[in-house]
């Protein structure tokens, strides 16, 4: 669990939660909201496999799991805390705008079912 103030948050939100703190607040605001998780937490799985770099995770990892600060993950990898943090911002760019699609074609695909058994649609 990763701490961001006010509340606690999954670690596997964390980086999406870092790029934008709103999104996944409101999110989880939602009613009935069990299989739209489920989802969110796919497409997150599949962000960190496809969009994001094998340094990038580390970085990831480092910052969220390990709570590693950005100056301790650059002394690791020999490189300035300002390069860590445009190293993980850039992996929760991707993963947003991953997980921001995956997501807008579960809605279409979701509204579509709930229209098939639905006369007014």
């Amino acid at each position: 669990m990763k701490d961001t103030g006010s509340r606690t948050i999954p670690l596997e939100y964390a980086a999406v939660w870092q790029a934008d703190r709103r999104m996944l607040p409101a999110y989880l605001r939602r009613g009935d909201n069990a299989r739209r998780i489920q989802s969110y937490k796919r497409a997150l799985q599949k962000a960190l496999e496809a969009r994001v770099t094998p340094l990038q995770r580390e970085h990831l990892m480092l910052f969220y799991e390990k709570r590693m600060n950005k100056t301790q993950i650059g002394k690791i990898y020999g490189v300035g805390s300002s390069t860590v943090c445009k190293t993980l911002k850039s992996a929760e760019k991707n993963i947003k705008e991953y997980i921001d699609l995956y997501m807008q074609i579960y809605d279409m695909l979701e509204q579509e079912h709930l229209c098939e058994d639905n006369e007014l649609c």
